[in-house]
């Protein structure tokens, strides 16, 4: 088993716990879509939150190559991890099994957590993609923070000023900006 192997596997579990919890939210919040007062931003967050697994995820495909890693690289990606599942578990609600479920109320009281947690996110982003492009020769991650730089700065702006239209504005632009991402930024698996 080559070093990459070993690390990518206990990275995978803590993305797929992630992962995990946001799609059994999704599930809970559908049973009970009765009950649910849905709110489009809180939605989008969820969304954000999929998109940024998936793409730390394929993302670590690009440090296959490196020869060495030492622990401080490990605790550093362990760190990620840990703080995009964080991020997940803030942006999903708690379904409980009676009573409404105010997903606007959700975001009001509790998106300045999981938006700040995406913002800590996106910084570590910018740094892995720094250290690491540059330690394995792969332009490609270096160039990623073409998106992510943005990805950090809008989300810092929304954490600040919770304003509707901001909010708004924030989200739609994090989606557009995941879309440019995967489509011209993130190179296949080969």
């Amino acid at each position: 088993m080559h070093a990459f192997d070993y690390i990518i596997t206990l990275l995978s579990f803590v993305y797929a716990l992630a992962i995990a919890h946001l799609l059994a939210t999704i599930a809970e919040l559908v049973r009970a879509r009765r009950r649910v007062r849905f709110s489009w931003l809180n939605a989008a967050w969820m969304l954000i939150n999929l998109l940024t697994l998936v793409g730390w995820w394929i993302g670590m495909w690009d440090m296959r190559g490196l020869s060495a890693w030492s622990t401080s690289m490990i605790g550093f990606l362990f760190v990620v991890a840990f703080t995009i599942y964080l991020e997940v578990r803030f942006v999903c609600p708690d379904v409980p099994g009676a009573g409404e479920i105010d997903l606007p109320a959700f975001h009001r009281e509790n998106g300045r957590e999981y938006i700040g947690a995406f913002a800590v996110t996106a910084a570590l982003t910018i740094g892995a993609n720094i250290l690491f492009g540059e330690m394995g020769s792969v332009r490609e991650m270096i160039v990623q923070n073409l998106a992510v730089a943005p990805m950090f700065v809008i989300a810092v702006v929304a954490a600040i000023s919770f304003r509707p239209w901001i909010q708004i504005g924030a989200a739609v632009a994090e989606l557009a900006l995941w879309a440019w991402y995967f489509a011209t930024l993130q190179s296949a698996l080969t």
